[in-house]
């Protein structure tokens, strides 16, 4: 098998060393527009199998010739260069898994199908893994009532001025506050303002009580839970009062997009806040670790009782391997599921959700292999019978 990563940032690089250590995949490349950052990912994977490539996707014909040859294709570019991206591998002719998800990517499903080619987008954590567990747990209801999403990237020990660092993108996170949030409730269809919902969540120490609250994470699932399940939204996990702060810098204005005048010079605010929190906010890994915390709730009905399964991640920075829990968790679901398409185990073409296809003995496979990198989700199930049935 050869595969082929596009981006050096925080994602690709551990994508292409999960690649490289498998011993299915015979070579993996790395493209990305910055030298430096190639150079970097090259000394910190140090494998044989790897090769660099500079490539500037928004040349999609480039990137297209690029691509063949190999026989799978993962995604860890910015938003913007999603798209320009999918459609690059679409020429190609080569199978794609995207850490992305933009729902404008189902326009891409028809030529993908003509093309006899597939696309699983938004397979990293969240979206990603927390689908393909919700998924499988509604995949075993007779009903499904309610899905609950709940994840958060946080750093260990909340810190000033936010009581988070990002372990991300902080362009993705001002995104994050400010889009709406489309949620089911009662079976219909309906838009919540990011930030609200705002409840108290549970976590065994040194968490304990966390905040969580609305984010617009559900991806592929507002789709393919349509007419199945009654109330489903996603969180995002915070420390507590960061909702409240962040509240009070969107009520101001600070991370707005619409342009201001400032002495003769147009700013946006949000760019000004970026530049100036940037320093405070990103998760410096020489002396700070980060964690991710995931739980999925689904419950419904199954055989005349009342079932709830609850999957519960508590994930830390990778100690040995100098790995963000959040990077750790991303890549590395991105790079099973690709070795997956590789095998050919999964099957069909067009626009795929992670969690149609991470079925069965495939989801089996996709947490044996989380499992092996250090990824470990546990599984309760709660059985209540309603008397009287049969």
């Amino acid at each position: 098998m050869r595969a082929i990563v596009l981006g050096a940032g925080l994602m690709g690089p551990v994508i292409a060393r999960n690649l490289a250590e498998s011993r299915e995949v015979s070579s993996v490349t790395i493209c990305d527009l910055d030298k430096n950052r190639l150079l970097r990912a090259q000394e910190w994977i140090a494998n044989e199998k790897l090769a660099t490539k500079e490539l500037n996707v928004s040349d999609e014909k480039a990137a297209a010739k690029a691509f063949e040859g190999f026989d799978v294709l993962c995604i860890a570019l910015p938003p913007h260069l999603s798209i320009p991206a999918n459609r690059a591998a679409m020429d190609a002719g080569i199978n794609a898994v995207d850490l992305w998800f933009d729902a404008a990517m189902f326009d891409l499903d028809e030529a993908l199908r003509e093309r006899g080619v597939s696309l699983i987008p938004g397979c990293g954590v969240a979206p990603g893994l927390t689908n393909i567990l919700a998924g499988n747990a509604a995949n075993k209801l007779d009903a499904v009532d309610d899905i609950h999403l709940l994840v958060g990237g946080l750093p260990v020990k909340p810190e000033p001025p936010l009581e988070y660092k990002v372990v991300f993108s902080l362009e993705g996170v001002w995104e994050e506050y400010t889009v709406k949030c489309p949620i089911y409730r009662d079976g219909k269809l309906m838009e919540a303002e990011a930030l609200d919902g705002l409840e108290t969540v549970e976590f065994p120490e040194p968490f304990g009580k966390m905040e969580a609250f609305y984010t617009a994470g559900l991806a592929t699932l507002l789709y393919t839970m349509k007419g199945r399940v009654k109330n489903m939204h996603e969180k995002t996990i915070r420390w507590p009062g960061h909702a409240e702060k962040i509240r009070l810098l969107r009520s101001m204005g600070f991370i707005g997009r619409e342009t201001i005048e400032v002495d003769g010079f147009k700013v946006e605010p949000r760019r000004f806040t970026s530049a100036l929190l940037s320093p405070l906010l990103h998760l410096d890994t020489t002396k700070e670790r980060d964690v991710t915390l995931l739980r999925v709730t689904v419950s419904g009905v199954k055989e005349n009782a009342r079932v709830t399964y609850t999957y519960d991640m508590i994930d830390y920075f990778d100690e040995v391997a100098g790995v963000t829990s959040m990077a750790k968790t991303t890549a590395n679901t991105c790079a099973e599921v690709a070795k997956m398409v590789g095998r050919n185990e999964i099957k069909g073409v067009g626009l795929l959700a992670p969690e149609s296809v991470l079925v069965g003995s495939l989801f089996d496979k996709l947490m044996m292999g989380l499992s092996a990198r250090g990824v470990r989700i546990s599984e309760k199930v709660t059985t209540t019978k309603l008397l009287g049935s049969t």
